[in-house]
């Protein structure tokens, strides 16, 4: 099996302030993100969530309406999130986006039978 190098590309003013890179490229500012460095904290209302922030917004771009719905927040661990590093439960690269584009990325706990998994 064949590995590409994967760069994640982001097209976008709303990125993070501890982006890794700049560039011009076709007149969109254009972003090279190997790697983000990021907090975990686990919500005391919702067992099995977890909400991933970039270290350097913290909590600055979580909507007040989730705040509020995950209760308490337990800081978990520090996190270098890379593409090529494995998660338990997401796709790195998903979290990655998230954290650029929305400032947090939610992880639900895996869905299975008889569980409820909404978010009240």
């Amino acid at each position: 099996m064949q590995y590409m190098l994967r760069l994640y590309m982001v097209k976008s003013n709303r990125l993070p302030s501890c982006r890794i890179g700049r560039s011009e490229w076709g007149g969109r500012v254009t972003s090279l993100v190997d790697s983000i460095e990021c907090i975990v904290y686990r919500a005391s209302k919702r067992e099995d969530t977890y909400l991933f922030v970039a270290r350097c917004d913290e909590l600055k771009r979580v909507p007040q309406s989730l705040m509020q719905m995950l209760g308490r927040l337990d800081f978990v661990m520090n996190l270098t999130l890379r593409p090529e590093r494995p998660l338990a439960q997401s796709d790195p690269l998903v979290v990655m986006h998230q954290l650029v584009t929305d400032g947090y990325y939610l992880q639900l706990p895996p869905q299975g039978p008889g569980r409820d998994d909404t978010i009240n």
